[in-house]
This record gives structure tokens, sequence and C-alpha cells, in this order.
């Protein structure tokens, strides 16, 4: 997407690059819908974004989310909700007040990621927070491990099409936020890029959603665990690009990877979220990307250290 005018042409994908062709289509029309959604709003593209705060994955959502913002134009005012108390919240209800004087109430636009699962379920309260006091609020691409209130304002958006939209059915979908990245000019995905020097980057969880019953090698880092949501997702991805391959369980460095060109392994990880984002987004698109069993990844690291 460029402004208002639609995407860039094909030459300056990423897509191009790591994707079969006709992938376009497959990315293009759930953002169009996305981006038509924004573009309906009364007042304009004015909106207040509050991101969940997350590991380094989440700042790949908020890279692709920063990045889909820019290009449909959208005039951005950032909220942060931690530590989610009482002072936090009203502080949060009298910016946006403030910044819409005499228009109204806000648009909120909640950023898309995993914090619907009951593992963390940070996120419903501060939506339901944000729907009693906004115009109407927007739920970015997220996973749904359950149903939640309906609030006639909120406009939700699932990240999958199987069983979040089964929890969910109001919901409309899209894909993950990182996934706008691959409609972007290589440059604005990662400048600079220089060859791969290393042969293959393990990735495996090491917090609560962790599920691999094989041997973890030693030379395993969690690149996930090691950042946060607001930190540099450039960063996270040059150590991505270090590498040849890479075998996970983390999503966000297997979808980083995969925009990468890398050969990418993926685990399942403790609930739907991987294999359902897989089915919807990844598999058949990304030709060097695949999800394997965990006992074909205890194979292929059983020679590892």
């Amino acid at each position: 997407m460029t402004g208002h005018s639609g995407f860039p042409s094909a030459a300056q994908r990423v897509l191009d690059d790591v994707c079969v062709p006709g992938a376009l289509e497959h990315f293009q029309a759930p953002f169009e819908a996305l981006r038509s959604h924004f573009l309906d709003l009364p007042y304009g593209l004015n909106v207040h974004l509050i991101r969940n705060h997350g590991n380094f994955g989440d700042a790949l959502i908020r890279y692709g989310t920063e990045r889909f913002l820019e290009d449909i134009g959208a005039k951005v005012t950032k909220l942060d909700t931690m530590p989610f108390t009482r002072p936090r919240k009203y502080r949060i209800i009298l910016e946006c007040l403030r910044t819409h004087i005499p228009i109204g109430r806000p648009h909120i636009v909640y950023s898309g990621s995993g914090a619907w699962y009951e593992a963390y379920a940070n996120a419903p309260s501060r939506v339901a927070l944000c729907s009693k006091f906004a115009r109407d609020v927007m739920v970015l691409p997220t996973t749904y491990s359950g149903t939640f209130d309906k609030h006639q304002n909120v406009t939700y958006w699932a990240r999958d099409h199987f069983e979040s939209l089964q929890s969910m059915p109001q919901a409309k979908f899209c894909h993950d936020m990182a996934f706008y990245l691959a409609l972007v000019e290589p440059d604005r995905l990662l400048p600079n890029r220089t060859p791969p020097d290393r042969d293959l980057f393990i990735c495996f969880r090491v917090d609560v959603e962790k599920n691999f019953s094989g041997r973890v090698p030693q030379s395993n880092f969690d690149l996930s665990n090691s950042g946060k949501d607001n930190d540099d997702a450039q960063d996270f991805l040059r150590h991505i690009d270090q590498y040849e391959r890479v075998i996970t369980d983390r999503l966000h460095v297997a979808i980083g990877a995969a925009l990468l060109g890398k050969e990418v392994k993926l685990v399942s990880n403790s609930y739907f979220k991987i294999r359902a984002i897989f089915d919807s987004s990844i598999k058949g698109i990304f030709p060097k990307c695949e999800m394997i069993s965990d006992e074909e990844a205890a194979q292929l690291l059983a020679d590892v250290d």
C-alpha cells in the first residue's frame, strides 16, 4: 500500500522473492479489507493505538502495524497501558478526550496479539474499559481461545480461519500484522542485508507456552524471550538473518525467517495458535517453510551439540 492509492509495484515486494506465484492476492485482499475498515471511520484516520505489551516477537507485529498505518495515512496517537493501574486508566481516558476535543469520543485501535489466550488474558479487560468511553474500538488480528464480550462498538479481527473464528464468529479475518511486511519494499523490511554466515538457528521457547517434548540443545536461543515488543524489530530480523536455516516453535521467529527467505521448520506450541496461523497464512505460500512434528524436530536436533 502506498497512501490511499493502493499497493507498491510488484517488483518492490518482499513476497516476490520468497513466496509462490499468486501470493499477492493471498495477502492483499485481507489487508485491503482492513484498510477499507479504517477508511470508513468517521472523522478520518485519526486513531489512538494501544499496543499489547509482549515479547520481542511482538515487536514484529508492532513493526507491521506501524508500516500499515503509515501506508494508509493514519494519524496515530500512541497510548501506554502498563502498568494497568487506576491512574493509568484515567490518564488514557483524559488523553483520548483531550486530543479529540471538539470532535468527540476517540477511535481506539488495540494491537493484535496472543493476549486473549487464557495463560495471559490481559487484553479483554483493557478493551472492555476502552469500549466504555471510545466511539469505537478495533482489535487488530488476534487469536481467540474463547468467547469474549461482544461489545457493540468493538470490531474484532482474527488472524486465523479456524479456532479463533469458531470462538468469535463475529470477527473478521486478516493475517497477523507481521505479514503486512510481505507487502513492503525490501529496504522497509530490513535494509543493508548481508549474506548469512551461520547454518542453523535453534529457537525453542523457555516460557509458559513451551511444549516441545524433545531434547533442546545447549545452543538453543529463545530470541523472542530476549526482548520486548517496543524493542527494535530490525534487530530481531537481523539476528535471524545471520542464518541459512531455522527450527523453532516461536511463531514470529518463523514469520520473520520466512519473510527473509530462510528454510524454516516450525514446531507447534501448547495451543492451536501456530498450526492455525500456519494453515491460514503460511501453508502453500512460503515454499521453504513447513510444519514438522516433535518427533521430526527431535531427529533433526539429535546430533546438535
